[in-house]
């Protein structure tokens, strides 16, 4: 898509795929989920839940494939059509429009406000996550040519936008949505994370691994990211414990000591990432978390 800047709005349609995509992803998921209920006693009234969530899944999904979401860019500012209602900025109130991974793999646009958040969760989401908002995924451009637009777009339209409510600020944030996560990040993502795994533990320690175990492997290619390391050095982890819970089966170990045999693997291999200092240099990942991007340092002596 080329911007046409003569002809104004200019328009970015989300993507109908998206909504398929999202349907048989989850449709795979559920349908790994229900296989896990299965086998677990008692789990007939999660079984209900999954009924009702696989429901849900195939009518959001239906909806997103037929009624795409849109961006327009004016003068005026950028509006954002979703599902639940338009959201609308000036460009003096938003800046920095940069690539994302927001949840598992939903690779979308993040930005900043110009105004520093005040409700003390907005800054905690925005110290973890690295962004302040963000875009729903799901564009006919791709995320870096959809940020580069909106860049370009604010640059050549900030001059006759309303004046800014505060004064520009400089930005530095760990960040999580990126390519690398930092400390903080990586932290309150496995407190979080072991938090639901012992929740879901009652239910049988393989069933929430199977649940947890894609999170799980997003919290540790970020940590590996910003540490320089490709995020395929963790399937040596997954390996061994993978092995070693086979041999303490073969040998009829009882589950509980298999359970604590593989928990102590991971706990190693959590904290031996989580202790090691991240580069504080750019790598092939990206900027180090808190790094402020070329377009942030621009914005900050406009």
């Amino acid at each position: 898509m080329r911007a046409d800047w003569n002809r104004l709005p200019i328009v970015v349609r989300g993507s109908r795929w998206r909504g398929l995509r999202a349907t048989a992803g989850l449709a795979l998921a559920m349908a790994g989920l229900g296989g896990a209920m299965a086998s677990v006693p008692g789990a007939a009234p999660l079984f209900t839940l999954w009924l009702a969530l696989v429901g849900l899944s195939a009518a959001l999904g239906a909806w997103i494939a037929t009624a795409p979401t849109r961006l327009e860019l004016s003068p005026a500012g950028l509006a954002e059509q979703r599902l639940f209602g338009t959201r609308r900025w000036t460009w003096a109130e938003i800046y920095d429009f940069r690539p994302a991974v927001v949840g598992l793999s939903n690779h979308t646009v993040g930005f900043s406000f110009t105004a520093p958040a005040r409700a003390p969760l907005q800054r905690l989401g925005a110290a973890v996550t690295g962004l302040e908002a963000a875009l729903t995924p799901g564009w006919e451009l791709d995320a870096p040519s959809l940020a580069g637009l909106l860049n370009t777009a604010r640059d050549r339209w900030l001059a006759t936008a309303e004046p800014a409510p505060r004064p520009v600020r400089a930005h530095l944030l760990p960040g999580f949505a990126g390519a690398r996560t930092g400390l903080m990040s990586y932290w309150l993502s496995v407190a979080g994370l072991m938090a639901l795994t012992a929740g879901f533990a009652s239910l049988g320690w393989l069933l929430a691994a199977a649940l947890l175990a894609p999170f799980w492997v997003r919290v540790y290619a970020g940590r590996l990211h910003d540490l320089g390391r490709s995020g395929w050095w963790q399937a040596l982890a997954w390996g061994f414990g993978g092995l070693l819970a086979g041999a303490l089966i073969a040998r009829a170990a009882p589950p509980a000591a298999t359970a604590d045999a593989v928990s102590a693997v991971w706990t190693f291999f959590t904290l031996a990432i989580g202790l090691a200092p991240g580069r504080a240099d750019a790598n092939r990942y990206g900027p180090a978390p808190g790094q402020l991007s070329p377009v942030a340092m621009a914005e900050a002596f406009r």
